[in-house]
């Protein structure tokens, strides 16, 4: 399975940030580039890795491109709009430090999970 370079571009590829910067702006691209690399170093999936495997990587590549390929936030955004993007940051993060799941993980494990992504989706 292929990996869409492009978010990891785009974000690499992004202008430097200007001198007036603010400290959230920094941070929002410090965690933008973080996402993005931490989803492209991950190692090929194995010809024997289960559905539920590929489907999780599919999810962490897109969660990653959602992220880097959205727009930056205007000074005049309102708060439950910035809230509503580092929701999307976090599920990114969270979803590719997540470790492997076991073939031997129980429904229960596999269930818990698929609701912690899929919340910060919607």
């Amino acid at each position: 399975m292929d990996k869409p370079p492009d978010a990891c571009a785009e974000v690499s590829d992004e202008e430097e940030l200007e001198p007036t910067s603010t400290k959230a702006q920094k941070n929002k691209r410090t965690k933008r580039i973080d996402a993005c690399a931490e989803v492209s170093d991950e190692k090929e999936l194995e010809p024997t890795s289960t559905k539920a495997q590929k489907n999780k990587l599919t999810k962490r590549t897109d969660a990653c491109a959602e992220v880097s390929d959205e727009e930056e936030l205007e000074p005049t955004s309102t708060k439950a709009q910035k809230n509503k993007r580092t929701k999307r940051i976090d599920a990114c993060a969270e979803v590719s430090d997540e470790e492997e799941l076991e073939p031997t993980s129980t429904k229960a494990q596999k269930n818990k999970r698929t609701k912690r992504t899929d919340g910060e989706y919607n």
